[in-house]
Order: structure tokens, then sequence, then C-alpha cells
């Protein structure tokens, strides 16, 4: 039989940690994300030090870099904390050390990840955002909000990058 030293113990105890941060972080950017379309945070998204400024505020501590994290941003974790307190995960309630590194790669890791999520899905991105572009456009001009279709649309790499819609 297998005995877990203590080593091997406080291991499973930061990936656990790490598991449940992760984990909240990414139900709040999630929902301020589609709760404020508005809210310009896409390129902030693919960076590894905005992950870890949000993971910092999710364990109830300060920001070490605060240039990360939008100001919006901060104000909405606070609000989620209180509307939802659960997503708030506070380190000075568990014996955690030396999660900082396994932490920062989790996020470069989430960073990555919504990434590829970002280029793979960029087509319907753009689709979508044209649609909504539009229609707001012909919603103020007419009474009736015609549905708009956008077809055929590709990107052109050739010299730089253009929309090409036919």
């Amino acid at each position: 039989m297998w005995i877990l030293n203590e080593r091997d113990s406080l291991i499973r105890m930061v990936i656990m940690f790490i598991r449940q941060v992760t984990f909240r972080v990414q139900l709040f950017v999630n929902s301020t994300v589609i709760n404020n379309s508005d809210l310009s945070i896409q390129l902030q998204l693919c960076d590894g030090n905005f992950w870890y400024s949000i993971c910092q505020l999710i364990m109830r501590k300060d920001m070490t870099n605060k240039n990360y994290v939008d100001h919006y941003v901060a104000l909405a974790v606070n609000d989620t904390r209180q509307q939802f307190p659960s997503i708030v995960y506070p380190l000075s309630q568990r014996k955690i050390k030396r999660y900082s590194d396994p932490l920062a790669a989790a996020c470069k890791t989430l960073a990555t990840t919504y990434l590829n999520h970002l280029i793979e899905n960029m087509k319907k991105h753009l689709k979508y955002y044209l649609y909504l572009k539009i229609n707001k456009i012909y919603k103020d001009h007419s009474k009736q909000n015609p549905k708009i279709q956008i077809t055929n649309c590709s990107l052109d790499y050739s010299n730089d990058v253009s929309l090409l819609c036919f």
C-alpha cells in the first residue's frame, strides 16, 4: 500500500487550491464578459498577468500589479463578491504556501486557452459583431428591425488583414 508522505499531501493541497481558485476566476470572467458585452477586455483575456491579478482578487488579496486589470473589472469583482459570496476563495483560511509559481503557470494556461478559443472562433465572433453593429444602425433608421444575414464572410490575409463580405 502506498502511503502519502507530507510533501505529497502538500502538493495535493496546492493543486486543489489552484483548481478551486481558477474555477472561480473563470466563472467570474465569463459572467463579466457575457453580462457586459460592451466591455472591451478581450485582449486582456490573453494575458496571464490579467488572470493572476483576478486570482488575487478572488483570494481576497491586494493586486500586486494593477496595470493588467481595468478599473471596471476590479469593481465588478467587488460587486460579484457581494452578490455571490461563494465566488471568494480566501487564502487566509488555508494553510497554503508556495502557491505563486503554480498559480502563475495555471494563469498562463488560461490565457493561452482563451487566446486559442478567440482564434479558432474568429469568423463566428466577427459575424456576430457585424450583425449587432449593422442591426443597431438599421434599428435607428426604421421602425422595423430587419434581420440582417451576414453570409460568406472571410478574412483575407494576403498583404494585410482585411474583411471581405460578399
